[in-house]
């Protein structure tokens, strides 16, 4: 054979071979090239995870039974939905009003997976002012009066009228003339509650001398001022607008003075004496003495001579509290069945309790008069608070303070401070020492 023949077609077979292997190695870079570029454009498309680039609660704290707004914004996602009640959602927001503090989770969802954020919303109680009064309620000019508060859920208070932002609970004002103070009472959250109290304001007496605000020589007349007449005024209280309740004794009626110094009947009619409930001048008393008003404006009187306890409503309807009309004694019992001896002084602490100094009782042997003071509750039930042995003897005057502790007057120049358990201690004077020293204790004497 031919060597040449030989050689070429060797060569031909080498460079087909090389060919196929250049066609070959091609078409894999194409298959490769092709699919590396589907993979690019899969992940730059719908199989990303949902983003939430925002997610809060327009106010984040809010008053118990208020709403706020949850509000969102999110990519990707094909749903939503929100723990704690809410549930799907859609949009951009949802309006929530949770009871107590909730941390709400929003949920983000697509194929890809689930993405979550969240927000809390606070929740705090609404602010409430329970009391808000001023003491004393009516002033002269020049003098001061206190604002006292009690509230609660209030993050601030605030007075109008010049006071401005308040701490505490109270606040001392002197107003010129007249004035309504509003307190405000405001949460974090903003919400806010308001209560008022009004200090009257009347003209002071000049030069510290005393001036006439009613009254003159007279039997029973009605009037202003001078114009009117008393018969053995005794008792007499102050109301909340500055109003005074007088027991007109001898004339045997309560009379009502007003700032402007207007006098009229409220309760019993001129010169008759008696023992009748009913209204206005429909009562009658017997030379009522003591007189005492609490702070819803009921008074309570001492109708001495008839040894009983009247309740005035401030409407003006008396009834008889506890006691019975000309039974005298010591008897403890509720309504009609206690007994009282010529009851004079009285007070009323803030619970509605009556205090009153039973002159006339007598005790022991030698049947001397005892002052014995009794305790009279809203509902009529008399007890003895004190008064046994002498202890206080001629008794006078009475009150209490805001701890129940009562302060008596006696004819012996001392004032004696009865404790709510009924121990007697002398507060200031010294027994039968008369004088006019000022000092603490037993080194002060009256006359």
């Amino acid at each position: 054979m031919d060597t040449t023949c030989i050689s070429v077609k060797q060569v031909s077979r080498d460079l087909t071979m090389r060919f196929l292997v250049l066609c070959t190695s091609l078409l894999v870079f194409a298959v490769v090239s092709g699919c590396s570029g589907k993979t690019d454009t899969s992940s730059s498309g719908g199989n990303s995870s949902p983003a939430i680039s925002s997610f809060s609660a327009l106010s984040a704290t809010i008053t118990s039974g208020t709403s706020t707004t949850l509000s969102w914004s999110v990519s990707n996602a094909t749903s939503l939905s929100i723990n704690n009640g809410v549930g799907v959602v859609t949009g951009t927001s949802v309006s929530v009003s949770p009871t107590t503090t909730t941390t709400y989770t929003l949920t983000a969802t697509n194929s890809s997976g689930a993405t979550t954020s969240m927000a809390t919303v606070t929740v705090v109680a609404a602010p409430a002012i329970s009391s808000f009064q001023a003491s004393p309620a009516s002033i002269s000019t020049g003098s001061s009066s206190t604002l006292s508060w009690t509230t609660t859920g209030a993050s601030t208070l605030s007075i109008n009228n010049s006071v401005g932002t308040v701490t505490g609970t109270s606040v001392s004002v002197s107003p010129t003339s007249s004035t309504t103070y509003t307190l405000t009472a405001t949460n974090v959250a903003g919400a806010t509650a308001t209560a008022a109290a009004t200090v009257t304001v009347t003209a002071a007496a000049t030069n510290n001398k005393l001036a006439l605000l009613a009254g003159s020589v007279g039997s029973s007349t009605n009037g202003s001022g001078s114009a009117a007449s008393f018969t053995y005024p005794m008792g007499i209280a102050v109301d909340a607008s500055g109003n005074l309740y007088l027991a007109d004794s001898e004339n045997e009626t309560i009379d009502k003075i007003t700032p402007a110094g207007v006098v009229t009947t409220f309760a019993g009619y001129p010169g008759k004496i008696g023992s009748d409930d009913g209204t206005g001048t429909n009562a009658t008393f017997s030379k009522p003495t003591g007189i005492a008003i609490d702070a819803s404006g009921n008074l309570y009187v001492s109708d001495t001579n008839n040894d009983t306890i009247r309740k005035i409503t401030s409407t003006g309807v008396v009834t008889t509290l506890a006691g019975w009309a000309g039974d005298t004694g010591h008897n403890d019992g509720t309504g009609s069945s206690a007994t009282f001896t010529y009851p004079t002084g009285i007070t009323v602490d803030t619970s509605g309790n009556v205090y009153v100094i039973d002159t006339a009782n007598v005790s022991g042997s030698s049947n001397e008069p005892t002052n014995f003071i009794r305790k009279v509750t809203p509902t009529g039930t008399v007890t003895t608070v004190t008064g046994s042995n002498y202890s206080l003897g001629n008794a006078i005057g009475i009150t209490v303070d805001a701890s129940g502790n009562l302060y008596v007057t006696c004819g012996n120049n001392s004032i004696y401070k009865v404790a709510p358990a009924g121990i007697v201690t002398t507060f200031v004077g010294d027994a039968y020492t008369s004088g006019s020293t000022d000092g603490t204790g037993t080194a002060a004497s009256f006359d």
